[in-house]
């Protein structure tokens, strides 16, 4: 069952996904089954604290690089993605740095939920890398 406050995601990732496409949700898993969608990082998500040690954020932005995903859903409470937001032990700098650079903020939620698209110029990027996994559909609608 899905909650109020989160049926506006699933409706708005219904309309913007299809199965088997690849995603990121960096907080609560609750996307990837229902709308049969793949993560491209082995975490099951990225916490600004202690409980996602720095050495698996780097693994993380790697494995992204390799596999890029079209659509990030960022969770409000992992605060603004802003690298100078955080300080201590908040261990997401290098995330945060890497969907700056890569992607673009697309739809903010009711909820403080965001939707953040890959960039053109960091898909071209991943086309001409013989490595990278091909980026997926085509966003069909970029409008907020």
């Amino acid at each position: 069952m899905v909650t109020h406050e989160y049926a506006e995601e699933f409706s708005w990732l219904s309309q913007h996904t299809q199965p088997g496409d690849w995603f990121l949700q960096t907080a609560w898993l609750n996307s990837y089954f229902p709308l049969r969608l793949r993560s491209p990082i082995f975490l099951d998500s990225l916490r600004p604290r202690e409980e996602t040690r720095p050495e698996y954020v780097d693994l993380a932005v790697r494995q992204l690089a390799r596999q890029p995903v079209e659509l990030i859903l960022w969770s409000a409470w992992q605060a603004e993605p802003d690298p100078a937001c955080c300080t201590g032990e908040d261990h997401l700098d290098a995330f945060r740095t890497y969907l700056l650079r890569h992607y673009t903020r697309i739809h903010v939620f009711s909820n403080g939920d965001e939707i953040w698209q890959l960039s053109v110029s960091a898909a071209r990027k991943s086309d001409r890398d013989p490595g990278a996994q091909p980026v997926g559909r085509s966003h069909r609608d970029s409008s907020p």
